[in-house]
Formats: structure tokens, sequence, C-alpha cells
């Protein structure tokens, strides 16, 4: 009976894999891409659960509807999950465009990785990126305001510093 349930447990977890939450807490719907998976829309104050395997490894960035085809830095959320730990972090290395938080669901010991801040407002001008009506849609990555700003979160290629270990069942990812 025992080998029965263990291996019916086993089939379960190996079938469905981790669940991440993915939620809008801006002011206008979301296009979310999770790697591996189909682009979903997330509208404001929503959540959309994504199933990802046990053992993945990606990132989870967004940008406004009906932006999906422009080229801009995004803030990502990175994560490689794995069965003996996972580590998480909100990376900045290719800019920013929308405010990211980790936070890890029933995890012990765990640590948010964040930067809630609106760094297009404080972005150099020589790293905004405009559209064309010259509105501020990302900032390419400007490493010192990054750091000072958001020191929770990777600036820079080859930084572990803010990379996050823990073993959590599951992640919510708030953008906007």
């Amino acid at each position: 009976m025992f080998s029965e349930t263990f291996i019916v447990t086993l089939l379960v977890a190996a079938t469905y894999g981790r669940v991440l939450q993915v939620r809008n807490s801006g002011s206008v719907p979301l296009s979310v891409s999770v790697t591996g998976q189909d682009d979903v829309t997330v509208l404001t104050g929503a959540t959309a659960f994504v199933t990802v395997p046990d053992d993945f490894s990606g990132s989870v960035t967004a940008v406004p509807v009906g932006s999906e085809g422009n080229d801009v830095p995004r803030t990502r959320a990175e994560l490689t999950l794995g069965t003996t730990g996972d580590s998480y972090a909100v990376s900045l290395v290719e800019g920013f465009n929308l405010a990211a938080k980790i936070v890890p669901i029933q995890g012990a010991g765990c640590t948010t990785a964040v930067c809630s801040a609106n760094l297009k407002a404080r972005c150099p001008v020589a790293d905004q990126v405009v559209d064309a009506l010259g509105v501020v849609v990302a900032c390419s990555n400007s490493p010192l305001v990054f750091s000072t700003v958001c020191p929770k979160a990777v600036v820079t290629a080859g930084d572990v510093t803010n990379v996050y270990t823990c073993q959590a069942q599951s992640y919510l990812i708030l953008l906007g």
C-alpha cells in the first residue's frame, strides 16, 4: 500500500510541476511572457497561474498590452527551480520597464527579491527608451542608479549578491 501511494504521489508531482502566480499590480493590462510558455494577458489586479516543470529555469517578463512587438529592455523575474532548492532574483541586467517582486510561498527562511521603485522616473536621459510620443517606457541598464534605488535586485552580469535561494512550494511574482 505504501509503495502504491508513493508512486501515485510521484506521478502527480511529475505531471503537474510547480505553479507560478503572476499578479499584475500595475494600472494597465500586461502581456506576460514566461520562458517556454505562451504569452498571457493579465488584467490590472488579476493573477495568472502558470504551471512550469519542477526543473524550470527561465524568466518572467511583461510589457503593457499593445506594446508586445516593441523591443524594449525588460525587468526580469528569474527563477531556477530544483528538487533540493531554488534560486531566484529580480534582474535589471538588461534594463527596467516595470517594478517587480518575487515572494516565496510556503518556504522556510526565504527572502523577497524586489525592485519596487519606478526607475523610469529616475533614469538618466542617455539610458531612457522612449516611445513615438516621447514617453519613457524603459530604462537601459544604469548600474549606479539601479543599485542605489533597488539594492535587492541584480544589476550587473555575474552579480550573485542578490540571487536568493530557498525551497518554496510556489512563487508569487508581482509585476507593474
